[in-house]
C-alpha cells in the first residue's frame, strides 16, 4: 500500500515536471506551482518516513515473533525437564518410603524375635523350675516315706 502511494506520488512529480517544461508560467501561477511542488515533496518525504517506520515495525515484529518462538521452545523444554524431575522425585520418595517401611519392619521383626526369645527362655526357666520342684517333691516324698 505504501509502495503504491509512493509510486503514485513519483508519477505525479514526473507529470508535474513535464507540465512545467511545457508551460511557461510567470508570477502568481509560478508561485502556486512551486507551492504545490513543495507540498508534493513534503508528502513524498512523509510517505518515505512512514514506509521506513512500517519496515522497522515489520522487522521488530519478526524479531518479537522469533523471541516468542524461542521462549515457547524454552518453556516446552522446561516443562519436559520438570516432568522428568517430578518422576525422579516421586521415585525417590517411593524408594525412601520403601526403605523406611523396610527399616521399620526390620525393627519390629527384631523386637518380636527378642520377645519370642525372652518368652522361650521364660518357658525354659519355668520348665526347669517345674522339673526342680518335681525333683524336690520326689525327694521330700522319699524322705517322708523313709520316716
Amino acid at each position: 500500500m505504501v509502495q503504491n502511494l509512493t509510486e503514485q506520488l513519483e508519477s505525479l512529480q514526473i507529470d508535474l515536471e513535464a507540465e512545467k517544461k511545457n508551460i511557461k508560467v510567470e508570477g502568481e501561477e509560478a508561485d502556486i506551482i512551486n507551492q504545490l511542488q513543495d507540498e508534493l515533496n513534503q508528502a513524498n518525504s512523509s510517505l518515505i518516513d512512514v514506509g521506513r517506520e512500517v519496515t522497522e515495525n515489520e522487522i521488530r515484529i519478526e524479531e518479537l515473533e522469533a523471541t516468542v518462538d524461542k521462549l515457547n521452545t524454552r518453556e516446552a523444554s522446561l516443562k519436559r525437564e520438570v516432568g522428568k524431575k517430578q518422576k525422579l522425585l516421586t521415585a525417590e520418595k517411593e524408594k525412601s518410603t520403601k526403605e523406611s517401611m523396610s527399616k521399620e519392619l526390620e525393627e519390629k521383626m527384631q523386637k518380636y524375635a527378642l520377645e519370642i526369645t525372652m518368652l522361650k527362655q521364660n518357658e525354659m526357666f519355668k520348665e526347669q523350675e517345674s522339673s526342680e520342684l518335681k525333683q524336690e517333691s520326689v525327694r521330700i516324698t522319699g524322705e517322708n516315706l523313709q520316716l
